[in-house]
């Protein structure tokens, strides 16, 4: 321990006035020993006090090292059920992403057939259609050839 902290001040002057204590009852004075029993008692109370302090400081320590520990805990829990509600969620909008190119493709083969049952009017907007199918054939076609 350090010889500037107050624990060793004080401890050198509970030695120093037992000293002086032992000193004064041999010599038979009275009031020095009163005065420096005094001193000695102030001194532990110091050191009692000093002590008290300590001890309040590591309960305190403790009791907020054990409030982080479970904050930590409860942090954790939510932290893993918060993944498990993404993973869920994530694997619901792949179904729904699926689901949805799946319909968009009966829609359009629909659509289609559609188109192949024109009748009156609706020739001249068919055989636009076809010409479209045609023209994406050739393309898919010449880019085959390449």
């Amino acid at each position: 321990m350090p010889k500037n902290t107050l624990f060793f001040k004080c401890k050198t002057l509970i030695l120093s006035c037992s000293l002086q204590l032992l000193k004064a009852v041999n010599k038979k004075k009275t009031d020095l020993c009163f005065y420096f029993l005094n001193a000695m008692l102030t001194l532990c109370g110091i050191f009692v006090n000093m002590a008290n302090e300590n001890i309040e400081i590591v309960h305190n320590l403790q009791y907020k090292i054990s409030q982080l520990v479970e904050r930590y805990g409860s942090v954790k829990s939510d932290n893993r059920l918060l993944k498990k509600q993404n993973d869920q969620l994530a694997a619901e909008l792949e179904k729904s992403h699926r689901e949805m190119a799946n319909l968009q493709e009966k829609y359009n083969t629909l659509k289609f057939s559609k188109t192949m049952e024109a009748s009156g009017g609706d020739v001249h907007f068919a055989k636009i259609r076809i010409n479209q199918i045609v023209r994406e054939i050739d393309k898919c076609i010449a880019l085959l050839n390449k």
